[in-house]
């Protein structure tokens, strides 16, 4: 697989060179570098025409090489400067710059596709402190930092793809890497034989972020791209600018009111903003993650104890969400006055250690998923389990809400519970700890009691007694059997592993 460079080489100082996110600026536009937003949409017709000496690129990447979304702008050409403006929400993101909003995981088994064609370049002739030959300068104050003089105009798309489990990765790679190739070679269109095809449609869970006018919709098939990259090529009516290149305006105008407009291209390269690019982008995938683990679990449990845990983690969330709106909003104005040098950039530094964003930390993240979401979701899929075997479920924690109760009172509860009922009955007294640590044990177990019950004449009726959010520690599994005629009887397994806490 190809070694992924980025397709635009970055540059410092003047000129500016921003990947394109709105693409409606022209030659002439003013652009606010600080924020990264078109400030007018002027066009000036005065412009010099050209084609690019290297017209197509294509790249091909795995989630091993980027296991982020923001290193997977990075990958594709957006520069910190704009990676940072993406990730603190300063830009309303479009075309390919929307794979930001990618909510599959990335992992080994994901393989990103990029494809650029560079149709044409345009240019507007201005000599320093002459510009208002060709564009009349702004009549009033503005946030303007630049002007569009240079913009690069094409097509691009970003194909996510996830290989399936089921597919041999080493074919699907071949096969990405020959397309990767035929297409930097503008080899179209690309021909496939028979079992390429087949394999080619084995993917189906394929996401496409690109050019607004060429990919319409995210959910698109490979097939489809590679038998329209012609046409798009062919029709400037589907070519969309990709960069653009801007002269700041102090340099572009004389007078004392350009003089004063300052602009420090260079802060996004140092290490305070490389922190704030890591942290925020943990902290939006992280809150990503969160949400659709949230969507995920039902939205009532038949427990109470579960309920209850259930709202407390939407309320944890919707404060973790207000403290990164908080957060990104803060670190956005921030960022502005340092990059128009009215602000150290030490900044940055403060408003990340600020107490008030403890909760939104890797080791407070990373207990909040482990210890709140990871286990809802493990008891979802356990009760959900319990449920497809014909198998009752019952909390501990929901028979009884007196902090002193007991495992023995419970089990005088649940003997109380089931002592007339017309079949024998089998409890088996579990938690959370001891699946964990004693998986292995708890499926032999499972394995059992589901048998024994099958054996029974009548069918006895199973009931798993969840201890997981009890107040006293349930050391080792217990097993209760409650029969029709007899004393009822009690199996304790010997316990494994002794735990205090």
């Amino acid at each position: 697989m190809s070694f992924c460079f980025p397709p635009f080489k970055p540059t410092t100082g003047y000129p500016l060179e921003r990947k394109v996110i709105d693409g409606s600026g022209r030659l002439g536009s003013l652009y606010d570098a600080s924020t990264d937003n078109l400030i007018d949409r002027h066009s000036c017709q005065r412009s010099a025409r050209k084609t690019p000496n290297k017209k197509f690129i294509c790249s091909l990447f795995s989630g091993d090489q980027s296991r982020e979304v923001s290193s997977v702008l990075r990958n594709i050409g957006f520069d910190p400067a704009i990676r940072l403006s993406i990730g603190l929400g300063m830009v309303t993101t479009s075309g390919i710059s929307r794979v930001i909003d990618y909510n599959q995981q990335i992992n080994g088994d994901t393989r990103f596709l990029y494809y650029c064609f560079k149709a044409r370049k345009e240019k507007l002739n201005i000599e320093a402190r002459k510009a208002d030959k060709i564009v009349a300068p702004p009549l009033s104050p503005t946030n303007a930092t630049h002007m569009i003089t240079n913009i690069l105009w094409g097509i691009e798309f970003l194909c996510i793809i996830q290989i399936p489990k089921n597919q041999s990765t080493n074919a699907i790679d071949q096969l990405l890497q020959y397309i990767c190739n035929q297409l930097k070679n503008d080899r179209n269109p690309i021909q496939l034989n028979k079992n390429e095809l087949h394999l080619i449609n084995q993917l189906n869970n394929i996401t496409v972020f690109g050019s607004e006018t060429c990919v319409g919709g995210r959910d698109s098939s490979i097939l489809n791209i590679l038998n329209r990259i012609q046409d798009w090529q062919r029709n400037d009516n589907f070519h969309e600018p990709l960069l653009y290149t801007m002269q700041p305006l102090r340099w572009l105008y004389a007078g004392p009111q350009f003089s004063l407009i300052r602009f420090n291209s260079n802060i996004t390269n140092n290490a305070e903003a490389f922190r704030v690019d890591t942290r925020i982008s943990y902290i939006n995938k992280m809150l990503n993650d969160f949400g659709d683990t949230l969507h995920n679990l039902p939205t009532n449990f038949s427990s109470v104890t579960l309920n209850t845990r259930l709202k407390d983690a939407h309320q944890k969330y919707r404060f973790l969400l207000d403290s990164q709106d908080n957060l990104k909003e803060r670190l956005g104005k921030a960022l502005v006055e340092v990059h128009r040098e009215r602000a150290r950039l030490s900044i940055l530094d403060n408003i990340l250690n600020d107490k008030r964003y403890e909760c939104l930390r890797k080791n407070e993240l990373d207990a909040f998923r482990d210890s709140v979401l990871r286990r809802l979701m493990n008891k979802f899929i356990l009760i959900e389990k319990l449920k497809a075997d014909g198998i009752e479920n019952i909390l501990a924690s929901d028979l009884c809400q007196n902090p002193g109760t007991t495992i023995d009172d419970i089990g005088a509860i649940l003997n109380h519970r089931y002592s007339h009922q017309n079949v024998s009955i089998i409890l088996w007294y579990s938690s959370d700890r001891l699946l964990r640590e004693q998986e292995d044990k708890w499926e032999e177990i499972y394995r059992e009691l589901t048998l024994e019950r099958q054996r029974a004449v009548p069918r006895a009726h199973l009931v798993y007694v969840d201890f997981s959010f009890f107040g006293q520690i349930l050391e080792t599994f217990t097993i209760v059997r409650l029969p029709l005629v007899g004393r009822p009887t009690t199996q304790v397994y010997p316990i494994a592993v002794k735990t205090t806490g």
